[in-house]
């Protein structure tokens, strides 16, 4: 084997132990919001949304990257669909608007200028609204 290819295999498990963190602690923090109350995060209202179905596209020509992530998005009381799904990863220095695929699936490209390096995530938030 070679350096970079074990390089590149320990930054992929670190991303994937990364992701599997983020959708726990965010899978556990949202079971405390109830149908019909609300939480504020900073001056935004959070109504309720779970986000769940996590997954990730590796550039092909550059596999330390990311192209694009997929979630699905549901309301804890099924009756509001989202309609805007945006997420960061670096701390909301940068947002990326998700487009709808259907149902409650929604896909976030990263473009061109704001592909991150799987090394380099910091944190990982989406954000859906009415």
């Amino acid at each position: 084997m070679t350096a970079q290819y074990k390089t590149q295999t320990l930054v992929f498990m670190l991303f994937i132990v990364f992701v599997a963190f983020t959708s726990a602690t965010s899978g556990y923090a949202s079971t405390d919001i109830k149908p019909g109350e609300a939480r504020l995060d900073e001056a935004n209202q959070i109504i309720g949304y779970n986000i769940s179905n996590l997954s990730y596209v590796l550039l092909p020509q550059d596999p330390n990257k990311l192209a694009s992530i997929e979630v699905t998005v549901t309301s804890e009381n099924g009756s509001n669909t989202a309609e805007y799904v945006s997420i960061t990863l670096d701390q909301g220095l940068t947002w990326e608007n998700c487009n709808h695929l259907s149902g409650m699936n929604w896909k976030c490209d990263f473009s061109q200028n704001s592909q991150h390096a799987a090394s380099h995530i910091s944190q990982l938030r989406v954000v859906a609204t009415d």
